[in-house]
């Protein structure tokens, strides 16, 4: 799976091998195949997996919110709900 991350993490979450099959053939279609798949490190809050896909063929980052929000400060809160706006316009 890659990279080790903290299991008593009360934000982080690692998916499970049926849980990032769901994420990817909701997002894509139901025949989309995972090549590869890694957790990616240096995130405080997010849980941020890379994935390369087959069908189609694709690279993508795939950022998941934290599991207990309520942890966060209201500032990160915020600047965590401006991130798509944040790739958007990049």
């Amino acid at each position: 799976m890659g990279a080790i991350v903290n299991k008593r993490s009360k934000l982080f979450k690692e998916l499970s091998n049926n849980e990032m099959n769901s994420l990817i053939s909701n997002n894509f279609t139901s025949n989309t195949e995972i090549i590869e798949s890694k957790i990616l490190v240096g995130g405080l809050f997010n849980t941020t997996y890379f994935f390369q896909l087959a069908k189609p063929s694709k690279k993508i980052v795939c950022r998941l919110s934290p599991i207990n929000s309520e942890l966060l400060y209201n500032f990160e809160k915020c600047m965590m709900s401006h991130e798509q706006k944040l790739y958007e316009l990049l």
